[in-house]
């Protein structure tokens, strides 16, 4: 009696384990077929992803800011103590309140231009003074650096004939029109024509011999 049958052996498929009599020809077995390989598998996982990017899909990208195509003027977004408020001396600093403020513009490349100007306006020879001019590079950010001050006798000339003074802030997205020395036909916070202007300003109390 001829026993024969087919066995399964896995990846290498079905294997032909007929026995026969010597004097017959040996069977002709189907040819092995090789299970899909690692790399065949990445092949079809790629497959979808190349129809995808035939057929003109695009991956969506996060939104980006972009300046606004016209001029638009700074603000001074932030101020401690608030614009308007009186600034209390501050034995700690030997002189007036630490003034700080931020200041922000959406056109975010344009440089900011910031004076500090005691006693005015109006202008007043031998009492207005330009305190400290400060200037802040364009970026990347609408928010740019805190910028503080805070008046003193030694360093800004504030007049000795009164107590009573005033500081006035003024803000440009260009240069001022003019520098020292200054007077009523040349103003400290004069801008060029189209240009940008703000201000904010607080009183103070200080006696300068």
């Amino acid at each position: 009696m001829i026993s024969s049958g087919l066995k399964w052996k896995p990846w290498e498929g079905w294997l032909c384990t007929r026995h026969l009599p010597p004097a017959l020809p040996p069977p002709r077995c189907a040819r092995r077929q090789s299970l899909p390989t690692p790399t065949r598998i990445g092949h079809l996982l790629a497959l979808p992803t190349l129809l995808l990017a035939l057929s003109g899909c695009v991956v969506p990208v996060g939104p980006e800011w972009t300046d606004p195509q016209s001029n638009v003027p700074p603000t001074i977004y932030s101020a401690n103590p608030p614009i308007g408020f009186n600034l209390a001396p501050d034995a700690g600093v030997g002189g007036p309140l630490l003034v700080e403020v931020v200041l922000a513009d959406q056109n975010t490349q344009d440089r900011l231009y910031a004076r500090w100007i005691i006693d005015y306006p109006p202008w007043s020879d031998g009492i207005s003074s330009v305190a400290l001019p400060h200037t802040q590079p364009g970026g990347d950010q609408i928010l740019r650096p805190s910028i503080s001050y805070a008046p003193t006798c030694n360093d800004d000339a504030i007049s000795h004939q009164a107590s009573n003074h005033r500081l006035l802030l003024a803000v440009s997205d260009q240069p001022f029109a003019y520098d020292s020395p200054f007077s009523q036909s040349y103003l400290p916070d004069e801008v060029p024509t189209g240009n940008f202007r703000v201000e904010g300003s607080w009183q103070f109390v200080l006696d300068c011999p």
